[in-house]
């Protein structure tokens, strides 16, 4: 066992300890602290460990191929954000407030992916380092949302760990592989094009934060597959490979996207079919809280088509209502739908006409919903029942 491994093994959980600590107490969890610490952990490592020369046989190409996927990102959010709206950012921009903000996250970002190249190429050998920097790195990196309202209650705390937590394993996992197998400049490039932005653009798209948290965790697992791919092909030095990485890439890039696409045009409620969240359980057993539902909207010239039995969704004072129609008669030239859960003893107290409806159930994801269940009970946002 090499004396680089045993100070790796000793040196990780005071740094994660370290750390942890200005997560648990966020009035020390300043930026210029997270800088000065950053950059402190940088030189420690620096001097104990020396310095590993990066792989530079595939960082032109991978770089570019980041700088590629940061522009389809940014172009397909703002358009998302023509239908969804766009908000300001809260970030003054004045050059000098804006340089303000910006030079501590570049240091930071610097400091914090030399260290973790350091620390994987003198571990590679063994896969505790691995997670102990995994975990390192994460806290590090959500430090920077934390306030002293995170942890204030249930709410903060579970807002906190699907908003920030979650997206950051995602960017992590990503920032890991790039640095063990090509080095930290295509992630120093990856995190300035994506953090700075925060600070630099004046307009965000108003996306709702489940829907963008689920962005944020796809994303970097799909830039991830993208060059994985390239390493796969190119390590083999073929002729050949390379003509098939090329068309596997570009099939891994069409479908990742379409998928993504598809889940925007989904949740926008733009287009004939969106998704909602069921956030009770008086549908159970066939619809449970926390299940994904696949809405089919239905307009005027369609609704002769609806039946006993399915499930409909409508609006009812302000909420959503997900129940199945168990009746309907004629009134005036339209319908009345009467509805009842299927968990329920006795149907709904009111009765939905025409103008009310939304569409209907075509059919359910199960389970996928629960963050989003969790994140609207907290924050008293309206959902499905």
């Amino acid at each position: 066992m090499k004396k680089g491994y045993l100070k790796l093994l000793i040196v990780l959980p005071i740094l994660i300890l370290i750390y942890a600590f200005f997560l648990v107490l966020p009035q020390f969890n300043s930026k210029n602290n997270i800088l000065i610490s950053t950059v402190v952990m940088a030189i420690f490592i620096f001097f104990f460990f020396g310095y590993e020369r990066e792989r530079r046989q595939f960082q032109g190409r991978t770089i570019i191929t980041v700088i590629l996927f940061a522009l389809i990102y940014f172009s397909l959010t703002y358009l998302l954000g023509l239908a969804v709206g766009f908000v300001a950012n809260s970030y003054s921009l004045k050059p000098l407030t804006m340089l303000k903000n910006i030079i501590p996250v570049i240091f930071i970002i610097a400091a914090s992916e030399i260290s973790r190249y350091t620390i994987i190429k003198k571990g590679s050998r063994y896969s505790v380092i691995y997670w102990l920097a995994f975990v390192l790195f994460v806290i590090i990196d959500v430090l920077i949302d934390v306030n002293s309202q995170t942890f204030a209650d249930r709410t903060g705390i579970l807002t906190f760990i699907i908003q920030d937590v979650f997206p950051s394993l995602s960017r992590n996992f990503l920032f890991l592989y790039m640095s063990m197998e090509i080095g930290y400049r295509p992630v120093i490039v990856y995190r300035l094009i994506f953090e700075l932005s925060i600070y630099m653009l004046p307009i965000f798209p108003n996306i709702d934060p489940y829907l963008k948290v689920v962005i944020e965790i796809i994303a970097p697992f799909i830039l991830d597959l993208i060059v994985h791919s390239q390493m796969r092909f190119s390590n083999r030095g073929e002729i050949v490979g390379r003509k098939k990485y090329k068309k596997i890439n570009i099939g891994i890039g069409i479908l990742a996207w379409a998928f993504i696409i598809g889940i925007v045009m989904l949740s926008s409620g733009l287009f004939k079919y969106e998704t909602l969240t069921i956030g009770s359980g008086s549908m159970t057993p066939n619809i449970d809280k926390g299940d994904i539902i696949i809405v089919k909207k239905t307009n005027m010239n369609e609704m002769q088509n609806i039946q006993e039995g399915q499930v409909l969704v409508s609006h009812q004072e302000n909420k959503i209502i997900v129940h199945r129609i168990v009746s309907i008669t004629d009134s005036n030239g339209g319908k009345l739908f009467v509805t009842k859960g299927d968990a329920n003893q006795t149907a709904d107290g009111w009765v939905t006409d025409e103008n009310q409806i939304i569409g209907v159930v075509s059919f359910k994801i199960p389970l996928l919903g629960w963050p989003s269940v969790w994140l609207q009970e907290d924050i008293l946002k309206n959902t499905s029942y």
